[in-house]
């Protein structure tokens, strides 16, 4: 159990847990947790690796708590904040109103005892902004203002109640092959309009892909984006920036991040939708990091005999160890992903096709364990539920059952024939 004032800490996911918590194991990866000074932020940061494979984390901070949080109840800008979403590593993320126009969003404001921490944390802060602003595209999440009030800085997102990525597989397990591609292809989409225009993610994780009500996924958070990775941390030690399980083997290194590392995370990505885990581990980092530079990939059509063959085919290539195998590209990346979907097709993806991107009042639809089950409104006030499945009919031969069961069956139903 860690001390008052100190925080678990997951090496490998880069990620800090309440004091609460008394599991001695990260609950998402396995990795032994470490009890640190309590941080005021649960995301991402810079963490020097020592040559004996420790780390040193930022210093602590005096933190109060949600329930205390000042921001709640009030108001910022234009902004009514009514509930705290998140803590990220330059601030928190609350769920908020917009007086003027009436609509929700989500605005990040940040901390202004950051900077105490890192002269740079306003121009990361709002490099951010900025960065996300440049980007207008259906799967990256949209920045609709960035400004400062009462000292306070603050960006206006998006809302997109779906939560993350990472929640939603917590929540459902591993999903269906077709429906981890279809997700991948989403995410690729987004990666490569940021490719398109010159940003370098660096740090795509399925906790930073956000879904709307839908189940779209949107990249977020682009604190990290083209920033320098290499500066000397001394003693012996350099930097790394990103969330371990996610990097590429040649960052550990010391290399610059690319596309083609950007490229590398959208594998992982692709991986855990697949398998529900991650693809490495390592009870400390440097044996994470050993794993990553040195294992390969286990046949995943082993353990997953339902994964077709050019499905596994492509993860390898989206993280092969050597950079000049991957697709250099969230553009190439995407066409290879659509490539290996072929004529599989998601029963999601076809039913946003024939009802449109958004569900309405007279659709709506979930995923089953066999495929979807769709609640249709239909006039006198009635429903309707619909039955979607995917069959198999021949090797590369696949249709969709369509069926509806009204209620159980009773022989009365039927009439009586003469044997």
């Amino acid at each position: 159990m860690p001390q008052e004032n100190q925080s678990l800490y997951c090496v490998a996911c880069n990620r800090c847990f309440a004091p609460h918590v008394t599991k001695e194991t990260c609950p998402r990866c396995r990795t032994p947790l470490q009890s640190v000074p309590s941080f005021r932020f649960m995301d991402t940061q810079e963490f020097d690796l020592t040559e004996n494979g420790s780390i040193t984390l930022p210093e602590e901070t005096n933190s109060e708590s949600s329930s205390t949080d000042p921001l709640l109840g009030s108001t910022l800008h234009v902004y009514e904040c009514e509930s705290l979403l998140g803590r990220g590593g330059m601030g928190r993320v609350y769920l908020a109103r917009h007086l003027d126009l009436g609509r929700h969003c989500a605005v990040k404001v940040l901390d202004p005892q950051f900077s105490s921490l890192d002269d740079d944390y306003l121009d990361r802060f709002l490099h951010e902004g900025r960065s996300a602003a440049a980007l207008n595209h259906p799967h990256i999440v949209t920045t609709h203002a960035i400004g400062e009030s009462d000292g306070l800085f603050f960006l206006e997102m998006e809302f997109l109640p779906g939560g993350s990525l990472q929640n939603f597989l917590h929540s459902r397990g591993r999903l269906h092959p077709l429906a981890a591609t279809e997700l991948a292809i989403q995410i690729a989409r987004g990666l490569s309009e940021a490719h398109r225009l010159g940003i370098v993610h660096r740090d795509l994780k399925l906790d930073n892909v956000l879904l709307t009500r839908q189940s779209i996924a949107k990249i977020g958070d682009f604190g990290l984006a083209k920033r320098l990775v290499n500066s000397s941390a001394g003693d012996g030690a350099h930097r790394l920036i990103g969330t371990p399980h996610y990097m590429a083997p040649e960052l550990f290194a010391g290399e610059t991040a690319t596309t083609s590392s950007d490229v590398y995370a959208l594998g992982v990505c692709y991986f855990v939708l697949l398998t529900g885990r991650v693809p490495f581990s390592g009870q400390t980092l440097s044996q994470l990091i050993d794993a990553i530079q040195t294992g390969s990939l286990t046949s995943l059509r082993d353990e997953f005999p339902d994964i077709p063959l050019e499905f596994c085919e492509c993860l390898y290539l989206l993280m092969s160890p050597s950079r000049a195998m991957r697709p250099k590209s969230g553009t190439e990346a995407l066409q290879l992903l659509e490539a290996i979907l072929g004529e599989h097709r998601d029963l999601e993806s076809l039913c946003r096709e024939a009802f449109g991107e958004e569900e309405s009042d007279a659709v709506h639809w979930k995923r089953t364990d066999e495929g979807l089950l769709l609640t249709l409104k239909i006039p006198g006030g009635r429903t309707q539920q619909v039955s979607l499945e995917i069959h198999r009919v021949a090797p590369g031969q696949e249709s969709v059952k369509i069926y509806s069961i009204c209620c159980d069956a009773d022989m009365s139903f039927y009439p009586a024939f003469p044997i």
